[in-house]
């Protein structure tokens, strides 16, 4: 009985004892799932981890420092973590995600993957929008990175910074209504790794002048309608203006209507589609009022421009044209819908732009709608195809006004000490200088920037190739000492001037000439003392170079051997010769004493 109760109080014991509350237990740090493992820069990762119970966390991005911090926090169950965090902006590729338990000491890692992304700010617009390209995930600094438009290229030469990120701009090139494909690529990224984003283009219209009177000629230009669309029309006040017209494969037109008579200022022009209107492209607004438009709105000093007056009275005569503050046509007459039409050519003036307006016997100038015409700068020369050497007069108009400048012939500055006029213009005077290669330019550029550039051509055909006339080939020259030797070949003759490059070497392929003599003018050249040849075999060569800088071939190389003697073994000969007289003497003198 006592063993019995004695048992029973140790099982009793052992019970309580498992039953009492287990302290918990630590967990290595470790991180158990990514969700996604795989995206882009701003990509939501949702992190999920474990560390010890309660315990304090950090993750961080590639390595543990302050600014590679991505998240902190706390579990909020027994031994898990759970929060999300956005990937920071990098380059593509592997990157680790860092667990670091704070409690525990521990640390673990995953492996997260970085894809490249491009963004446009705008998805949708006509053709012309500019769209912002914002670019991450590319390699760290890298080059050569472009951007394609239905696989066409619209820009190029981009190269992203240090985290693979890069910003640039595009417009939204002539391309029919729909969807369009906008793709990038670069030297280390294949524009199958960056996938493509969408952009829809919409019908718009424009109107050129925007503001005229009735009797106006308006140019309707239309774009990112359907490629060949056709029956387009065009209403004026919801009036027909014109019809049966057809888009280009690109989904483009333009076109041209009379404005009618209308009491209104403002007048929409609207555009329809086999009788449904463009909701995209209509109620565009033109402005009835006096104007004057130019054609072209840009050009040269002396080029004719077209200009036509709307919106004056009916009949109005002696209207006067102006430029800047200069009258540059007078009596000019409008028809009886208060329209006229007249020409003139570009006065002397300044680069940038130049008020162009109109006044009348009723219209004042203070109630037209001037048009600002803008002179560029122009270069023309007075040859544009002789040889090296010409004289050349250079005339410049649209520059700056009294502005230094510098005049360049390809790459070499001429001296030229000169500025424009009041009026933009200069005259320059130089002589082409002599360079190889048939086209030139001559660039002229002002101190304020203004520049233009104009071509020079030079003839490009090769003089004769001269004969080698001595030494001949295989020639032995000299005698003692060094040897100025006197080279002669057969006289070229060109218009536009010869000189002569001579070569001499010790190799046939005159990889190291031991003498070159360059812009000889004679057909002939004798070495100057300092020039003069040691005792050895050498070659030689001429060829033959005109005004213009072009060279015939050389002649074939021409063997020669100087054969002087060193002069530091004169002393020898002469000692040798001493000797040889004494023998003779001491030989031939008992001789002679015999025979006496």
């Amino acid at each position: 009985m006592k063993t019995t109760v004695m048992i029973l109080l140790v099982v009793l014991a052992c019970f309580s004892f498992l039953s009492l509350p287990l302290s918990p237990r630590a967990e290595a740090a470790t991180i158990a799932h990514l969700e996604p493992m795989v995206g882009p820069v701003g990509e939501l990762v949702k992190f999920t981890g474990s560390v010890v119970c309660g315990g304090n966390f950090m993750i961080y991005w590639d390595s543990i420092s302050e600014e590679n911090l991505l998240v902190q926090g706390k579990a909020t169950a027994c031994a898990y973590a759970v929060t999300n965090f956005r990937v920071p902006e990098t380059y593509k590729g592997r990157h680790r995600v860092i667990l670091v338990d704070l409690e525990g000491g521990d640390e673990a890692s995953h492996d997260f993957t970085v894809i490249p992304e491009i963004k446009a700010s705008v998805s949708k617009g006509p053709v012309a929008t500019v769209a912002i390209m914002n670019a991450t995930g590319f390699a760290a600094n890298e080059a050569d990175i472009q951007v394609t438009y239905d696989g066409s290229v619209v820009t190029s030469g981009i190269a992203s910074s240090i985290k693979g990120s890069w910003r640039t701009t595009i417009t939204i090139p002539e391309s029919p209504k729909g969807e369009h494909l906008i793709q990038a690529s670069g030297a280390l990224t294949n524009a199958s790794e960056v996938g493509y984003i969408s952009f829809e283009v919409v019908p718009k219209i424009s109107l050129e002048p925007a503001l005229g009177g009735i009797g106006a000629t308006i140019t309707v230009s239309g774009t990112g309608f359907a490629s060949g669309e056709a029956d387009i029309k065009i209403t004026f006040n919801d009036l027909p203006a014109k019809a049966g017209i057809t888009a280009n494969s690109l989904g483009s037109f333009s076109t041209t209507f009379t404005v009618p008579n209308t009491n209104k200022k403002e007048n929409a022009v609207d555009v329809f589609i086999r009788d449904a209107k463009v909701a995209e492209a209509s109620n565009v607004i033109f402005t009835v009022g006096t104007a004057v438009t130019l054609e072209p709105a840009f050009g040269y000093v002396g080029h004719e421009v077209t200009v036509l007056g709307s919106g004056f009275a009916p009949g109005e005569t002696s209207i006067k044209l102006i430029y800047d503050d200069t009258e540059i046509a007078t009596s000019v007459t409008a028809d009886t819908n208060g329209v006229w039409k007249t020409t003139f050519a570009v006065p002397d003036s300044t680069a940038g732009s130049h008020l162009v307006t109109a006044y009348g016997n009723t219209t004042l100038v203070k109630n037209v709608k001037s048009q600002y015409f803008i002179v560029l700068p122009r270069l023309s020369l007075s040859s544009t195809s002789r040889e090296g050497g010409t004289t050349i007069i250079a005339t410049g108009t649209g520059f700056g006004k009294s502005q230094p400048l510098t005049i360049m012939y390809d790459d070499i500055q001429l001296s030229l000490d000169i500025n424009t006029d009041t009026k933009g213009s200069f005259t320059a005077e130089f002589k082409a200088p002599v360079s190889p290669g048939e086209e030139h330019q001559v660039n002229a550029t002002d101190g304020a920037g203004n520049g233009a550039a104009a071509n020079f051509f030079t003839e490009t055909t090769p003089p004769s190739t001269p004969s080698p006339l001595s030494p001949a080939p295989k020639a032995r020259v000299g005698f003692m000492g060094k040897q100025a030797v006197t080279f002669e070949w057969s006289e070229v003759s060109d218009p536009s001037g010869v000189s002569y490059t001579l070569e001499i070497s010790q190799e046939a392929d005159f990889q190291s000439p031991v003498l070159q003599g360059r812009d000889l003018i004679e057909n002939h050249y004798t070495l100057a003392e300092t020039e003069a040849l040691e005792q050895g075999s050498y070659y030689w060569r001429v060829k033959a170079v005109d005004g213009a800088g072009n060279e015939s071939n050389w002649t074939t190389a021409q063997p020669f051997t100087v054969s002087g003697l060193k002069l530091n073994i004169l002393p020898i000969i002469v000692v040798l010769v001493i000797l040889m007289l004494i023998v003779v003497l001491w030989v031939f003198t008992p001789v002679f004493r015999r025979k006496e």
